[in-house]
């Protein structure tokens, strides 16, 4: 019902766009296209970026992987992170099962005899000590199965007719047993399906940048369902080092270090992993941190020294452009931030990519929100103290938040997908506390088949209301001006969305709407940069470059750092004739980024046009060796060189711009001039007749052969070549300019 229920909600999901954070960090990512060496598929160039991919190399290697199976199409990407949803509701099914399945059961997951707690557990009314726990001893131990046998009949009745009595005792136990079991898969069954389905998660599944989210919570959940694996496993007698069940637990606990170091390098969040596994030992196996860290300091200084992987991420990742720089009302946020969270597990509606979350006027105004969660986080910690399920619940719920939802500003203000995995956690609260005040109301006459059935119904009707909000939701994502469209309508003071749908309206070629929206988004916040810059982008399309010079000279002073407006500014001031200011601008985009191969090739045609072909054929130079295989940079280069009267490397350069461009027949007339120049008459022909046959019409090869075979003697083939030139010249002056 998971897969089947996952699938349903999100197949809609399919047809979703790049949107957003995706371009930078899939579109525009070149590292993400190779596999080897690793370095790039890591995108470790990319460290110091602000991307999602930056210093995060599990998440950019699942990109490059992605990419290298199913293709750049944006399909491929919505199947795995659908895959991955699904795969972490799995875990999440098989946690809450084997948890439930333990309580319910009487004892605690550690199996050994001598390390079994008793906590106080009531099953259908009467409270059991002795029984279930020899039924343990026996089912876990076959091999010790007299000692607890004897010591459970001498609990039941002394004497001979002791064992009878144990086994008729064990005969209920089974019996009563058995209904809890299908109740603990029941649970997990509809917390999980409930999850998996749940719209709020769509921007952790649907957005495909935010795998990040996804593939850390799946790592998270796998961490944590490793170790359980292993509490359950490690029961064997430690002195017998042949025991199966021994290296079993040791397999596990194995693969909850390794998946816990995944994690790390997938999303920082995973920085609670470790503790988490921690407080499930210590509440639901150990009984206390003193016997948890005695009986397992290897596995725990293994989780621990994943924390080291750390290390990248958080020396790597530069501050966030807009957020806020003061931790103290960033802090003071993020009370109602939480709560809008909370309020959107029980009504997921409206969703919205980028919140415009409003600054708190002053401490006053977060003590209600504030106070609220002080007391959420009070009752998780006493819940812990005394070893109950909801004080491990709850503490999980602010540790995952913790790094992104406290006093770190370096972060965007709200974003939903941060509460993927804390979402679980809410609604296997819900689901459990339902369940509790039900048993409590729903006389005891009505339980049984009745009351089964009525929380199945009331499951899948969630369930189904759920997965219809979530495909509403995933339809918004198959086009960005739709998606930006929704956002600014429930967030209209959102001047990054309407920045964003500006951009998409301009990219499908509506510039004049998307000026009204970059307007909109300056109004709202003056000193933003991106609408200023993409304005310009807009009024270069429409030809109008004066105000394009201005819309650029306003995001250079808003953000003087920023290559790509120091550039657009020399583009539009070259269309307006202005030279020596578009050259001035073009050198000061490559004092911020020498490297930058678009600004070198803008600034080396300013050069020509200011007759500077030495300078020129410098930057040049430049993005040839930077762009090896581009034939007509290499060509434009040649020219350069022939303007400089360096024949010999001028010929070189046309020869691999012609290896590299075969079909194109400027190229070759350009070498065959060389040629001639350099008195290789011959060559020169069969570079000219090469340029004809790919274009009968370039009257110039005409004319430079029709002269080559007249200076060789050849009149009839000479005139002939010279006549078609001179057709072709008058047609072309007849026909006037385009």
């Amino acid at each position: 019902m998971v897969v089947a229920g996952g699938i349903a909600a999100y197949a809609g999901s399919f047809s979703g766009a790049f949107v957003y954070d995706d371009h930078a960090s899939i579109v525009n990512n070149p590292h993400i296209r190779r596999l080897w060496p690793l370095s790039e598929a890591f995108s470790l160039p990319l460290l110091h970026q602000p991307y999602t991919v930056s210093a995060r190399p599990v998440l950019s290697l699942s990109f490059a992987l992605n990419h290298a199976l199913l293709g750049p199409q944006p399909w491929g990407y919505h199947v795995v992170n659908l895959g991955i949803h699904i795969c972490a509701g799995l875990l999440l099914f098989g946690i809450v099962r084997r948890t439930i399945g333990c309580q319910v059961s009487g004892v605690r997951c550690q199996g050994r005899a001598e390390e079994i707690h008793l906590p106080e557990t009531r099953l259908r009314g009467r409270t059991r000590y002795g029984a279930a726990k020899a039924r343990n001893l026996v089912s876990e131990f076959p091999e010790r199965s007299r000692v607890p046998l004897r010591g459970a009949a001498r609990l039941t009745a002394p004497g001979t007719g002791g064992i009878r009595a144990f086994e008729e005792s064990e005969r209920s136990s089974e019996a009563e047993l058995k209904p809890e079991t299908r109740r603990s898969t029941a649970l997990a069954l509809a917390i999980a399906l409930l999850w998996v389905v749940h719209p709020l998660t769509t921007s952790a599944v649907t957005y495909i940048v935010q795998r990040a989210e996804s593939l850390m919570g799946m790592f998270y959940l796998l961490t944590l369902y490793c170790a359980i694996r292993g509490f359950q496993s490690d029961k064997s007698d430690k002195s017998d080092r042949s025991d199966r069940s021994d290296r079993s637990d040791r397999a596990w606990y194995t693969a909850a270090v390794l998946a816990c170091a995944l994690g790390m390098w997938t999303k920082e969040v995973m920085v609670s992993a470790p503790i988490a596994v921690l407080l499930y030992d210590v509440v639901f196996v150990a009984g206390s941190l003193g016997r948890a860290v005695r009986r397992r300091w290897g596995v725990y200084l293994g989780l621990a020294a994943t924390w080291t992987l750390l290390a990248l991420p958080l020396t790597s990742i530069p501050p966030y452009p807009g957020s806020i720089p003061d931790p103290f009302a960033y802090a003071l946020m993020q009370p109602g931030v939480l709560l809008h969270y909370l309020r959107l597990s029980f009504w997921p509606w409206p969703l919205v990519m980028h919140y415009q979350w409003p600054p708190v006027d002053g401490v006053a105004e977060a003590l209600l929100p504030a106070g609220v969660l002080v007391a959420a986080a009070v009752c998780s910690i006493a819940g812990l103290l005394r070893r109950r399920w909801y004080g491990f619940a709850g503490s999980c719920f602010f540790m995952i938040l913790a790094p992104t939802s406290s006093i770190l500003p370096n972060l965007p203000r709200a974003m939903e997908c941060r509460m993927y995995l804390p979402l679980a956690i809410v609604i296997g609260m819900a689901v459990v506390g339902a369940r509790a005040g039900a048993l409590r109301i729903v006389p005891s006459s009505w339980r049984g088949r009745t009351i089964r059935a009525a929380a199945g119904t009331i499951t899948i009707v969630v369930a189904v209301a759920l997965a219809a909000v979530t495909h509403v939701r995933n339809t918004h994502y198959r086009s960005r001006i739709r998606l930006w469209s929704q956002n600014v309508g429930d967030r209209p003071q959102s001047y990054i969305a309407r920045s964003n749908l500006g951009q998409a309206l301009e990219d499908a070629g509506r510039p004049l709407e998307a000026l009204e929206q970059y307007a909109e988004a300056a109004r709202i916040s003056p000193r933003f940069a991106p609408p200023h810059y993409r304005s310009g982008n807009a009024f270069m399309k429409l030809k109008r470059y004066g105000d394009a010079e201005q819309a650029y000279r306003r995001a250079v002073e808003l953000e003087p750092s920023d290559v790509n407006a120091h550039a657009n500014l020399g583009a539009a001031l070259q269309k307006q004739g202005r030279l020596r200011e578009s050259a001035e601008a073009f050198r000061q985009a490559l004092r911020l980024d020498p490297d930058s191969v678009s600004v070198h090739r803008n600034l080396a045609l300013v050069l020509v046009s200011q007759g500077k072909a030495a300078e020129a054929a410098q930057h040049l130079r430049k993005v040839v060796k930077a762009e090896p295989h581009d034939g007509r940079m290499r060509n434009d280069l040649g020219l350069l060189l022939v303007a400089q009267g360096k024949l010999a490397e001028a010929e070189q350069a046309f020869r691999t711009a012609a290896g590299l461009l075969p079909r194109h027949p400027g190229v070759r007339y350009n070498l065959g001039n060389v040629l001639r120049k350099r008195g290789y008459p011959v060559e020169a022909m069969a570079q000219y007749r090469k340029c004809i046959a790919l274009d009968a019409d370039h009257a110039a090869a005409h004319n430079n052969l029709g002269l080559l075979l007249l200076e060789l003697g050849k009149t009839t083939e000479g005139e002939k070549h010279r006549g078609i030139a001179a057709k072709l010249q008058r047609r072309e002056a007849l026909r006037g300019p385009e």
